[in-house]
Protein backbone atom coordinates (compact mmCIF):
# COMPACT_ATOMS: atom_id res chain seq x y z
CA UNK A 1 0.00 0.00 0.00
CA UNK A 2 2.97 2.53 0.60
CA UNK A 3 5.30 2.20 -2.20
CA UNK A 4 5.82 4.72 -4.31
CA UNK A 5 4.45 7.98 -1.43
CA UNK A 6 6.13 10.47 -2.01
CA UNK A 7 6.24 11.61 2.18
CA UNK A 8 9.15 14.13 1.37
CA UNK A 9 9.06 16.92 3.86
CA UNK A 10 7.01 20.18 2.38
CA UNK A 11 7.50 23.80 2.60
CA UNK A 12 9.89 24.90 4.67
CA UNK A 13 8.05 24.89 8.70
CA UNK A 14 9.71 27.61 11.32
CA UNK A 15 12.61 28.63 9.21
CA UNK A 16 11.88 32.57 9.25
CA UNK A 17 9.34 34.75 10.90
CA UNK A 18 6.71 37.01 9.88
CA UNK A 19 3.51 37.10 8.73
CA UNK A 20 3.62 35.15 5.44
CA UNK A 21 4.94 31.82 7.14
CA UNK A 22 2.20 32.32 9.97
CA UNK A 23 -0.22 32.45 7.36
CA UNK A 24 1.21 29.40 5.50
CA UNK A 25 1.14 27.78 8.56
CA UNK A 26 -2.12 28.48 9.23
CA UNK A 27 -3.46 27.61 6.11
CA UNK A 28 -2.02 23.99 6.02
CA UNK A 29 -3.35 23.45 9.26
CA UNK A 30 -7.19 24.69 8.31
CA UNK A 31 -6.43 22.24 4.84
CA UNK A 32 -5.37 19.71 7.03
CA UNK A 33 -8.07 19.96 9.78
CA UNK A 34 -10.41 20.00 6.47
CA UNK A 35 -9.24 16.97 5.33
CA UNK A 36 -9.58 15.51 8.71
CA UNK A 37 -13.24 15.89 8.97
CA UNK A 38 -13.78 14.77 5.44
CA UNK A 39 -12.26 11.45 6.68
CA UNK A 40 -14.80 11.49 9.41
CA UNK A 41 -17.60 12.00 7.05
CA UNK A 42 -16.04 9.30 4.76
CA UNK A 43 -16.35 6.89 7.73
CA UNK A 44 -19.79 8.04 9.22
CA UNK A 45 -20.85 7.61 5.39
CA UNK A 46 -19.17 3.79 5.24
CA UNK A 47 -20.66 3.33 8.57
CA UNK A 48 -23.96 4.12 8.38
CA UNK A 49 -24.24 2.69 4.80
CA UNK A 50 -23.16 -0.77 5.77
CA UNK A 51 -25.55 -0.90 8.97
CA UNK A 52 -28.17 -0.49 6.45
CA UNK A 53 -27.25 -2.59 3.96
CA UNK A 54 -25.88 -5.49 6.41
CA UNK A 55 -27.45 -4.80 9.78
CA UNK A 56 -30.30 -2.82 11.21
CA UNK A 57 -32.96 -2.85 8.41
CA UNK A 58 -32.14 -5.67 6.52
CA UNK A 59 -33.90 -5.57 2.71
CA UNK A 60 -37.23 -7.31 2.45
CA UNK A 61 -34.90 -9.75 -0.36
CA UNK A 62 -33.55 -11.10 2.42
CA UNK A 63 -34.69 -14.39 4.17
CA UNK A 64 -35.06 -13.87 7.72
CA UNK A 65 -31.61 -14.89 10.02
CA UNK A 66 -29.66 -14.42 7.46
CA UNK A 67 -25.62 -14.83 8.75
CA UNK A 68 -22.84 -12.79 7.39
CA UNK A 69 -19.78 -13.63 6.74
CA UNK A 70 -18.86 -12.65 10.73
CA UNK A 71 -21.80 -15.69 11.49
CA UNK A 72 -24.11 -13.15 13.67
CA UNK A 73 -27.56 -12.10 11.84
CA UNK A 74 -27.01 -8.49 12.07
CA UNK A 75 -24.20 -6.38 11.42
CA UNK A 76 -24.26 -3.73 14.22
CA UNK A 77 -22.70 -0.21 14.56
CA UNK A 78 -19.31 -1.30 16.06
CA UNK A 79 -19.18 -4.22 13.16
CA UNK A 80 -19.73 -1.38 10.17
CA UNK A 81 -17.38 1.47 11.59
CA UNK A 82 -14.83 -1.45 11.80
CA UNK A 83 -14.90 -3.09 8.61
CA UNK A 84 -15.15 0.61 6.86
CA UNK A 85 -11.91 1.54 8.79
CA UNK A 86 -10.58 -2.07 7.59
CA UNK A 87 -11.45 -1.40 3.89
CA UNK A 88 -9.98 2.71 3.99
CA UNK A 89 -6.88 1.35 5.23
CA UNK A 90 -6.77 -1.48 2.79
CA UNK A 91 -5.94 -4.07 6.05
CA UNK A 92 -8.54 -6.12 5.13
CA UNK A 93 -8.33 -8.97 7.16
CA UNK A 94 -10.77 -11.45 8.78
CA UNK A 95 -13.40 -12.78 7.95
CA UNK A 96 -16.27 -10.34 8.42
CA UNK A 97 -17.19 -9.18 4.80
CA UNK A 98 -20.93 -8.26 3.05
CA UNK A 99 -22.91 -10.86 2.17
CA UNK A 100 -25.45 -9.54 0.37
CA UNK A 101 -25.61 -7.71 -3.10
CA UNK A 102 -26.27 -4.44 -2.00
CA UNK A 103 -23.55 -4.28 0.71
CA UNK A 104 -20.77 -6.05 -2.18
CA UNK A 105 -21.81 -3.06 -4.65
CA UNK A 106 -21.56 -0.35 -2.10
CA UNK A 107 -17.55 -1.63 -0.62
CA UNK A 108 -16.82 -1.53 -4.17
CA UNK A 109 -17.81 1.92 -4.61
CA UNK A 110 -17.17 3.15 -1.40
CA UNK A 111 -13.55 1.40 -1.64
CA UNK A 112 -13.03 2.79 -4.92
CA UNK A 113 -13.63 6.60 -3.74
CA UNK A 114 -12.35 6.09 -0.08
CA UNK A 115 -8.63 4.74 -0.48
CA UNK A 116 -7.15 6.88 -2.60
CA UNK A 117 -8.65 10.07 -0.13
CA UNK A 118 -8.09 8.23 2.46
CA UNK A 119 -4.03 7.62 1.79
CA UNK A 120 -3.84 11.46 0.86
CA UNK A 121 -5.14 11.91 4.46
CA UNK A 122 -3.25 9.65 6.22
CA UNK A 123 -0.06 10.93 4.37
CA UNK A 124 -0.92 14.63 5.51
CA UNK A 125 -1.01 13.70 8.57
CA UNK A 126 2.22 12.10 8.60
CA UNK A 127 3.70 15.36 6.32
CA UNK A 128 2.27 17.41 9.34
CA UNK A 129 3.68 15.44 12.29
CA UNK A 130 6.98 15.06 10.41
CA UNK A 131 7.72 18.05 12.23
CA UNK A 132 7.95 17.68 15.79
CA UNK A 133 8.88 14.01 15.25
CA UNK A 134 11.38 13.71 12.83
CA UNK A 135 12.79 17.61 12.23
CA UNK A 136 12.70 18.71 16.16
CA UNK A 137 14.50 15.73 17.13
CA UNK A 138 17.14 15.82 14.35
CA UNK A 139 17.63 19.56 14.76
CA UNK A 140 18.53 19.02 18.15
CA UNK A 141 20.61 16.86 17.74
CA UNK A 142 22.95 18.43 15.50
CA UNK A 143 22.88 21.81 17.32
CA UNK A 144 23.14 20.28 20.96
CA UNK A 145 25.40 17.06 20.17
CA UNK A 146 27.45 18.41 17.01
CA UNK A 147 25.72 15.14 14.80
CA UNK A 148 26.13 15.06 11.20
CA UNK A 149 22.89 15.15 9.00
CA UNK A 150 23.33 11.52 8.12
CA UNK A 151 24.26 10.38 11.45
CA UNK A 152 21.44 12.65 13.02
CA UNK A 153 19.01 11.43 10.61
CA UNK A 154 20.43 7.63 11.03
CA UNK A 155 19.98 7.45 14.92
CA UNK A 156 15.75 9.10 14.75
CA UNK A 157 15.02 6.62 12.71
CA UNK A 158 15.93 3.75 15.21
CA UNK A 159 14.76 5.34 17.52
CA UNK A 160 11.71 6.01 15.74
CA UNK A 161 11.34 2.46 14.28
CA UNK A 162 11.77 1.26 18.45
CA UNK A 163 8.75 3.91 19.36
CA UNK A 164 6.68 2.25 16.56
CA UNK A 165 7.51 -1.06 17.36
CA UNK A 166 7.09 -1.12 21.09
CA UNK A 167 3.97 1.71 20.81
CA UNK A 168 1.95 0.36 17.88
CA UNK A 169 3.23 -3.56 18.18
CA UNK A 170 4.31 -4.91 21.47
CA UNK A 171 1.87 -2.76 23.58
CA UNK A 172 -1.26 -3.38 21.87
CA UNK A 173 -0.03 -7.02 21.16
CA UNK A 174 0.01 -7.11 25.03
CA UNK A 175 -3.32 -5.90 25.61
CA UNK A 176 -4.77 -8.51 23.13
CA UNK A 177 -2.81 -11.40 24.71
CA UNK A 178 -4.16 -10.37 28.14
CA UNK A 179 -7.60 -10.11 27.07
CA UNK A 180 -7.40 -13.26 25.63
CA UNK A 181 -8.85 -13.06 21.96
CA UNK A 182 -5.99 -13.73 20.39
CA UNK A 183 -4.53 -16.95 20.98
CA UNK A 184 -0.77 -16.71 22.09
CA UNK A 185 1.78 -13.63 22.69
CA UNK A 186 3.36 -14.54 19.31
CA UNK A 187 -0.20 -14.66 17.42
CA UNK A 188 -1.42 -11.13 19.06
CA UNK A 189 2.02 -10.14 17.28
CA UNK A 190 1.45 -11.39 14.29
CA UNK A 191 -2.16 -9.29 14.30
CA UNK A 192 -0.85 -6.37 15.32
CA UNK A 193 2.10 -5.94 12.81
CA UNK A 194 0.19 -7.08 10.03
CA UNK A 195 -2.11 -4.92 10.74
CA UNK A 196 0.44 -1.30 10.86
CA UNK A 197 2.07 -2.44 7.95
CA UNK A 198 -1.87 -3.13 6.52
CA UNK A 199 -0.64 -6.61 5.17
CA UNK A 200 -3.61 -8.03 7.38
CA UNK A 201 -2.98 -11.49 7.06
CA UNK A 202 -4.75 -12.72 10.71
CA UNK A 203 -8.53 -13.27 11.41
CA UNK A 204 -7.87 -12.51 14.96
CA UNK A 205 -8.84 -10.02 17.86
CA UNK A 206 -11.99 -9.68 15.92
CA UNK A 207 -14.22 -9.54 18.92
CA UNK A 208 -16.73 -12.48 19.34
CA UNK A 209 -20.40 -11.85 20.18
CA UNK A 210 -20.27 -13.49 23.83
CA UNK A 211 -17.03 -10.37 24.76
CA UNK A 212 -18.16 -8.02 27.04
CA UNK A 213 -17.78 -4.40 25.92
CA UNK A 214 -17.12 -5.92 22.40
CA UNK A 215 -18.59 -2.96 20.47
CA UNK A 216 -15.54 -0.70 22.46
CA UNK A 217 -13.48 -3.17 21.54
CA UNK A 218 -14.18 -3.03 17.03
CA UNK A 219 -13.98 0.61 17.95
CA UNK A 220 -10.79 0.90 19.69
CA UNK A 221 -9.31 -1.85 16.87
CA UNK A 222 -10.98 0.56 13.96
CA UNK A 223 -8.65 3.66 15.76
CA UNK A 224 -5.90 1.98 15.86
CA UNK A 225 -5.46 0.56 12.61
CA UNK A 226 -6.07 4.65 11.80
CA UNK A 227 -3.40 5.51 14.23
CA UNK A 228 -1.15 2.41 13.46
CA UNK A 229 -0.91 2.78 9.83
CA UNK A 230 -0.38 6.81 10.38
CA UNK A 231 2.58 5.30 11.93
CA UNK A 232 3.81 3.32 9.54
CA UNK A 233 3.92 6.82 7.27
CA UNK A 234 5.85 8.49 9.74
CA UNK A 235 8.99 5.77 9.93
CA UNK A 236 8.59 5.56 6.03
CA UNK A 237 9.26 9.27 6.10
CA UNK A 238 12.10 9.18 8.20
CA UNK A 239 13.81 6.39 5.53
CA UNK A 240 13.21 8.23 2.97
CA UNK A 241 15.03 10.76 4.03
CA UNK A 242 18.13 8.95 5.09
CA UNK A 243 17.88 7.27 1.80
CA UNK A 244 17.98 10.83 0.31
CA UNK A 245 21.04 11.89 2.60
CA UNK A 246 23.02 9.27 1.56
CA UNK A 247 22.16 9.72 -2.17
CA UNK A 248 20.29 6.28 -2.77
CA UNK A 249 17.09 8.25 -4.08
CA UNK A 250 18.92 9.86 -6.50
CA UNK A 251 20.40 6.66 -7.83
CA UNK A 252 16.54 5.16 -8.06
CA UNK A 253 14.95 8.00 -9.78
CA UNK A 254 14.90 7.75 -13.59
CA UNK A 255 16.80 9.34 -15.84
CA UNK A 256 16.10 13.04 -17.01
CA UNK A 257 14.12 12.98 -20.38
CA UNK A 258 16.87 14.55 -23.46
CA UNK A 259 16.16 18.05 -24.45
CA UNK A 260 13.86 18.62 -27.28
CA UNK A 261 16.27 19.83 -30.15
CA UNK A 262 15.01 21.99 -32.85
CA UNK A 263 13.69 19.93 -36.16
CA UNK A 264 12.58 16.69 -34.94
CA UNK A 265 11.07 13.71 -35.61
CA UNK A 266 7.60 16.07 -36.56
CA UNK A 267 9.32 18.75 -38.42
CA UNK A 268 11.28 16.13 -40.58
CA UNK A 269 8.05 14.20 -41.14
CA UNK A 270 6.47 17.43 -42.17
CA UNK A 271 8.94 18.67 -44.70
Amino acid sequence: MSGGWDLRYGARYGAGRGAPLWGAAMGRGVALGLLLVAQGGLLLLGTVGLWVLEGGPRTLGDPPGTLNASGTPRWDLASAFFFSTALLTTVGYGPVAPLSPGGKAFCLAYAALGVPFTVLTLAAVARWLSVPVTRWPQRYLRARWGWSPRGAAGLHLGLLALAVAGGFVLLPAAALWALGDSGSFLDAIFFCGMAVTTVGLGDAAVAPEGQPLRHLYRVALAAYLLLGVTAALLLLAAFQQLLELHGVSAVLRPPPAPPEEDGGLLDEGGQ
